[in-house]
């Protein structure tokens, strides 16, 4: 059974530890890792327990918002400050989807619920409120993506608790391909510098902050990878948050079902030829041995050179750009959202 929370070790930059606060936990929780690697399944089998509410929709404008502290200020007793404030909340994506759900508080609701003029504390609120709406003790987030933003949301939230569900490589870059179209090898390059930058940043948390979850696990054996993740999150455990109630991908060949299909572990043997495989490993090696997963061709570490990297980003740009084409309303809402990607990415 795979999973663990790495040992205790310096902050990154201070020098201390980062430790969880209390032990009675209510939030926030987030769920990270690689996109297509069961952050969503995780989510959803999460939100089935009455005490855990998890937006199902991503956020991703933490690390971009929360450099932005003239926005926080005075926020609570000065309208004008406050309004200028939810006005940029509200004009997110993450806002805008929420609000198509009937999800995102409105002005005065928000208002209410924020407790200190601080990032922490209009975050706080904001999921606060959509736990609430739910009944739920704990808060939380999944957006992929913080996965290499594990200390800014550690600053920011000291007891912030973390599960990272990390998948094959062989099968995250095959999937990456089957529903993006993106290049096998980039991905295999993504998922080794991130994943690696994620166990870098987890390694300056406390132990009980951070839980490893391996997506194989939880198939095979979701019981026991479940009772072991609401043991982490000091939550009863429950075998309802083992069975999808209802599908959680609406992409891939999971899309629109409930089991937890072990037919869904190690397809790249099926799917990647030998030499698909070896660059794969190649690329991926290092942090492979560092998560469990043996290779099966490569025995050492082959880089990317500069060349191929551009090759490989400007193909997946363009997946990416065809794959919002076919699957939004329109030219102008697919390049609305290629440069909100961009954005992001820019801030990593």
């Amino acid at each position: 059974m795979h999973g663990s929370a790495d040992a205790t070790a310096p902050d990154l930059a201070s020098g201390h530890p980062i430790h969880p606060e209390g032990s009675d936990f209510s939030g926030p929780l987030f769920i990270v890792g690689m996109p297509r690697s069961g952050t969503k399944l995780l989510r959803d089998l999460l939100n089935q327990h009455p005490d855990v509410a998890i937006p199902t929709v991503e956020s991703h404008f933490i690390p971009v918002l929360s450099k932005r502290a003239e926005l926080v200020r005075r926020c609570r007793n000065d309208n004008e400050a406050y309004a200028r404030l939810y006005s940029v909340l509200s004009r997110t994506h993450f806002a805008l989807l929420q609000a198509e759900l009937g999800e995102w508080p409105d002005a005065q609701s928000l208002r209410a619920q924020i407790r200190k003029e601080t990032w922490p504390g209009v975050l706080e609120a904001i999921f606060m409120s959509y736990a609430r709406r739910h009944d739920a003790r704990i808060w939380g987030d999944k957006t992929p993506q913080y996965l290499i933003h594990v200390i800014l949301l550690a600053r920011l939230f000291p007891s912030a608790r973390f599960i990272h569900i990390v998948r094959d490589v062989r099968d995250y870059a095959l999937s990456s391909h089957k529903v993006w179209g993106k290049h096998l090898y980039r991905s295999a390059l993504r998922w080794e510098e991130d994943i690696a930058a994620a166990k870098e940043q987890a390694a300056a948390l406390h132990p009980g902050a951070w839980l490893e979850v391996h997506y194989e696990d939880l198939l095979r054996d979701p019981d026991t990878t479940m009772a072991n993740v609401c043991g982490f999150l000091q939550i009863e455990y429950s075998s309802s948050v083992a069975r999808l109630q209802k599908p959680a991908e609406n992409l891939g060949d999971t899309s629109g079902r409930t089991e937890l299909d072990t037919g869904n572990i190690a397809k790249w043997q099926r799917e990647l030829t030998e030499r698909q495989v070896l660059r794969i490993e190649e690329i991926a090696f290092n942090t492979m041995k560092r998560t469990g997963y043996e290779t099966n061709f490569a025995t050492s570490y082959r880089s990317v050179d500069g060349v191929r990297q551009l090759a490989y980003k400007l193909h997946d740009w363009s997946a990416i750009f065809l794959f919002k084409l076919r699957s939004e309303s329109g030219l102008r809402r697919a390049l609305q959202n290629i440069v909100s990607s961009w954005r992001f990415r820019e801030h990593q």
